[in-house]
């Protein structure tokens, strides 16, 4: 192995490794079974070494998402011998590379007749800007984009030609330095860097203070900008948490194909066991208000992690009291909400609604309770 230093890895940032390679192994199942899928590539611009060491447990070894996302790729490969599947893994440190190289190496974890994992060492911008021309050259090609910088920056120039092609991103959105940093600034280089990551103007970024919802609309604004495809786009954001309960980051997803975001979603729901987030909610967030509406007793709500109980809530709201509504037309509801899941969660809220007192038959939901 060569002298590299292994870092530390907090939970956080162990469950946006599970949320991504989990993801990972989904969507390349979808589309390697996919007759227009042809080539399948995963890139992830910034891998550092491949693997951690958890923070609170220095002996113990978490292996990061560029090695477990090409051990997967790899095993796979076999099974789709008529596909091409590239994994683009590159970090600026020599160091980090040359132990990724000597770690895919000793698991054995090679080139095959169908499978090329290409190792770069080079600074993010360069990788972007040729990958970016080679894909747009190829036909029948899907890829997914993981964008996961060391600092608070994005380089929206570098990003700009994934937005417009069949394909992915995945973003980390660093709220937490903006929120907690832009109000103190002082140096020209870290308001420039603020700046660029938002594409506003530094003395405009001001008045948003801790707003985290601000940046998240500015973020988003972005990234609508880049899309100069008309085709439908969606774009949702799964927010992290440290063990202090404070956000860390958004895992921002990108894509025009709704197979993808609602798969997105279903992957965040499972890996935060069912609910959006990893925050830890206390028994006080689900004591429920002391009023009471046509829809019954409401609960209270965190907007940064929601429940499927808040799901169930979202439905009642929106169908009430229609008669008989098709549960395809409440399953669509949720594939286009931003957050709410219902790909893998479907039997679970409609055994919820059932025990609420609405009528859950096989095919539709009626909503009046009035009427039982």
């Amino acid at each position: 192995m060569s002298d590299c230093k292994i870092d530390e890895i907090a939970p956080h940032t162990i469950k946006k490794i599970e949320l991504v390679t989990e993801y990972v192994k989904t969507w390349a199942q979808k589309l390697l079974n996919n007759p227009y899928c042809k080539k399948l590539v995963f890139i992830d611009c910034m891998c550092n070494c491949g693997e951690y060491v958890e923070k609170q447990a220095p002996n113990n070894q978490i292996m990061g998402t560029a090695f477990l996302v090409a051990k997967y790729l790899h095993e796979i490969a076999s099974n789709y011998r008529s596909k091409n599947i590239y994994v683009i893994l590159n970090d600026k440190s020599e160091n980090r590379i040359s132990h990724l190289k000597s770690l895919l190496s000793s698991n054995k974890i090679s080139n095959e007749e169908n499978f090329d994992c290409v190792i770069k060492n080079q600074d993010c911008s360069i990788l972007l800007e040729k990958f970016s021309g080679w894909l747009n050259s190829q036909n029948d090609t899907h890829f997914l984009l993981f964008y996961d910088p060391y600092q608070a920056i994005v380089n929206w120039e570098y990003l700009a030609p994934f937005f417009n092609q069949w394909g992915e991103l995945i973003i980390n959105h660093m709220v937490s330095d903006t929120i907690r940093s832009v109000k103190n600034v002082k140096s020209e280089n870290t308001m420039n860097k603020y700046a660029s990551t938002y594409l506003t103007e530094f003395q405009d970024l001001l008045p948003c203070g801790t707003d985290v919802k601000a940046y998240e609309e500015l973020f988003e604004r972005n990234i609508r900008y880049f899309r100069t495809n008309k085709r439908e786009y969606y774009v949702s954001f799964f927010p992290f948490f440290n063990s202090k309960n404070a956000l860390v980051y958004d895992l921002v997803h990108c894509t025009s194909n709704i197979e993808g975001f609602k798969l997105y979603k279903k992957c965040a729901w499972q890996v935060f066991d069912g609910q959006s987030s990893g925050k830890t909610r206390h028994e006080s967030d689900n004591q429920l208000t002391l009023f009471i509406n046509e829809h019954g007793t409401q609960r209270n709500t965190d907007g940064r992690c929601f429940t499927l109980d808040d799901v169930v809530d979202f439905i009642i709201r929106k169908f009430s009291p229609r008669e008989d509504v098709l549960k395809s037309e409440i399953w669509n509801m949720l594939d286009h909400h931003p957050v709410f899941p219902s790909d893998g969660f479907k039997e679970k809220l409609s055994k919820m609604l059932k025990e609420k007192g609405y009528d859950v038959k096989r095919s539709s939901i009626s909503f009046n309770r009035k009427n039982k």
